[in-house]
């Protein structure tokens, strides 16, 4: 989707900053674990897996083993779509190397793959 190594960097900074976010934010997931929040946080996949650990690890917490089961349901299913949509959108953005593509040339490759 990128035409160079620094165009790279500077858009995958925003993904990388969604798996930090529950570190960003470890005071309040270890101080309410159970809060609508830290749960949230738990089930989106970018910040699942740091925000369901820090939950789990929390003294006062008691996380259902439904939610632990949801989150990796969710996470798997994530990886999955993650996996078949960015091979579409690889398949045919290296038919148009040289071109820097904007958002919604983007989105027609994964809905075309």
């Amino acid at each position: 989707m990128t035409g160079t190594m620094r165009e790279a960097q500077q858009f995958s900074v925003w993904f990388t900053f969604l798996n930090f976010a529950p570190f960003i934010m470890i005071t309040f997931l270890l101080g309410r674990p159970n809060a609508p929040l830290a749960v949230a946080l738990s089930l989106f996949p970018p910040t699942a897996p740091g925000a369901m650990l820090l939950r789990l690890t929390a003294p006062s917490s008691t996380v259902p083993p439904w939610q632990v089961g949801l989150s990796l349901a969710i996470l798997a299913a994530a990886g999955w779509l993650t996996l078949k949509v960015s091979a579409r959108i690889f398949r045919i953005g290296l038919l148009l190397y040289g071109k820097t593509p904007n958002l919604p040339e983007i989105l027609r490759w994964a809905r075309q793959g």
